[in-house]
C-alpha cells in the first residue's frame, strides 16, 4: 500500500473523467468522495492481484470448492478482494497455475466504477509510477454493450476485464493468460 498515496493523487482527476459520462451517476449518488474511494480501491486491489500471479494467489485462496472438467481446483476467496462481488474465487490448473475470477453484476455505477478502475486507473498507476502494465480495448472481441480489455505486461496477458452492458455484469480474470 505505499503506493497508495501517489494513487490517489494520479486517479483523483481519473475518476472526474471517468465519472464525466456517467449521466446517471448524480442521479444515483452524489457522494464523490465516496465514489473515489471505490475507484482507488478496486484499482489499488487488481494491482494487488497482480502482484500475485507469480505465487498462484496463495495469500488469497481459501477452502476447496470443487473440480471442475481438466482436473482444475476451485477455492474460495479467503477475504472478499472486490467490493460488490456477486461470486470470485481462486482456479488452479493442474501444472499449478492460478488464476483470480470475479464476478460483480447489478448496481450499474458499481460496475462502472470497476470498468472504470480496470482502464483508466491501472494505465494512469502503470504511466505514474513508470510500470510496464498496460490495460487497452481489445476490438476484436469488444461489440455493442460488450467491452473487453486485456491487461498486458509486454507481450503477455496477464488479466481480462470484461464489462457486459447487456447482461449487467463485470468478468474479471487475472492470471497469465
Amino acid at each position: 500500500m505505499k503506493h497508495a498515496k501517489r494513487l490517489a493523487i494520479a486517479l483523483s482527476l481519473t475518476v472526474f473523467f471517468v465519472a464525466g459520462p456517467i449521466s446517471d451517476l448524480k442521479a444515483q449518488t452524489t457522494d464523490s468522495v465516496y465514489l473515489a474511494k471505490i475507484f482507488t480501491q478496486c484499482t489499488v486491489n487488481a494491482l494487488t492481484l497482480f502482484g500475485n500471479i507469480a505465487d498462484n494467489f496463495s495469500k488469497y485462496k481459501g477452502d476447496f470448492v470443487a473440480k471442475m472438467d481438466g482436473d482444475i481446483g476451485i477455492y474460495k476467496v479467503k477475504e472478499p478482494l472486490n467490493q460488490g462481488a456477486t461470486s470470485e474465487f481462486i482456479m488452479i490448473k493442474p501444472n499449478g497455475s492460478g488464476y483470480y475470477v470475479a464476478v460483480i453484476s447489478g448496481d450499474q455505477v458499481l460496475r462502472r466504477m470497476y470498468r472504470g478502475a480496470y482502464f483508466y486507473g491501472i494505465n494512469a498507476y502503470a504511466k505514474a509510477n513508470n510500470v510496464a502494465l498496460v490495460s487497452k480495448k481489445d476490438e476484436a472481441t469488444s461489440a455493442g454493450d460488450k467491452e473487453v480489455y486485456f491487461i498486458t505486461t509486454g507481450n503477455t496477458k496477464v488479466g481480462s476485464f470484461t464489462y457486459d452492458g447487456a447482461n449487467k455484469t463485470v468478468n474479471i480474470v487475472i492470471g497469465v493468460l
